[in-house]
């Protein structure tokens, strides 16, 4: 196998005029679930009870809805208190990562983000570049996606068009570590978007160094590790990425707004 090494200063040479392109990213449906762990090993990550969240996005042409089947629980502890009696009390903390539903649509730059008040539903409406809950597709729209870029991989022009890979790059200020896959897919990777657009093949794992905190309240290193679970191909009816013609739409809702019951 002849390894390739990649020019970054190749790698930059993309469109600069983000309102001028027509992005089209296929149809059919991402699953790609967020680990985050201690120990590095990139072929076989330790991902068992690890799992930080999922996001699974419909995509259709250059609209993208992210759609969960329900908040997820990622953590959980109980604490057990002792009285004079010899009675005990058990206390379960179930913490739950909030992520709202929303539509970003790149044919307008819009994000619309999905929330309820009072029974209400609502939308935040939002350019795509200042949305704040996605963390794949609003790179594309990141000046700073032009300083990464793929430094090396194994990739032989001559191996089996499904062939497994790895290789590496800088992200940021980080050196990324990444799985992909030569086969042809309906959509494509939202991995792939912290590259810039010369990057052809189909990212199925990244790493990436992650600061985290541990059980005792103290800051911990670690790794997100980010995988694509499982791709579908899909016929999606443009009724799923319509905007409800009864919600109410206010322009650019914090998080503490959409969530606190206090602020109307």
């Amino acid at each position: 196998m002849k390894p390739y090494i990649l020019s970054c200063t190749f790698l930059f040479l993309y469109l600069s005029s983000f309102a001028q392109k027509a992005y089209n990213f296929g149809e059919g449906i991402v699953k790609i679930a967020h680990y985050f762990v201690l120990q590095k090993n990139i072929p076989h990550p330790d991902t068992a009870r690890s799992l930080f969240t999922n996001y699974t996005y419909y995509i259709k042409g250059s609209r993208v809805l992210k759609r969960e089947p329900e908040d997820f629980a990622y953590g959980s502890s109980a604490q057990t208190a002792q009285k004079q009696d010899n009675s005990s009390f058990h206390t379960i903390l179930i913490a739950k990562l909030v992520q709202p539903e929303y539509l970003l649509d790149f044919q307008n730059g819009t994000a619309y983000t999905f929330y309820k008040k009072k029974g209400k539903q609502m939308i935040s409406r939002s350019r795509i570049e200042d949305h704040r809950f996605d963390i794949f597709f609003r790179t594309l729209l990141s000046p700073k996606r032009n300083n990464n870029c793929i430094l090396y991989t194994d990739q032989d022009e001559n191996s089996d068009t499904c062939a497994t890979g790895y290789g590496y790059g800088i992200a940021g200020k980080d050196s990324v570590f990444f799985q992909y896959n030569r086969r042809h897919y309906p959509v494509q990777s939202p991995l792939n978007y912290f590259f810039p657009d010369s990057t052809n093949t189909f990212i199925t794992l990244l790493w990436a160094p992650s600061p985290g905190t541990g059980k005792d309240g103290k800051p911990i290193s670690g790794f997100s590790v980010l995988v694509i679970k499982e791709v579908i191909e899909a016929k999606l009816p443009d009724s799923l990425f319509t905007i409800p013609a009864d919600a109410i739409i206010k322009e650019n809702v914090t998080p503490d707004e959409m969530y606190n019951p206090n602020i109307p």
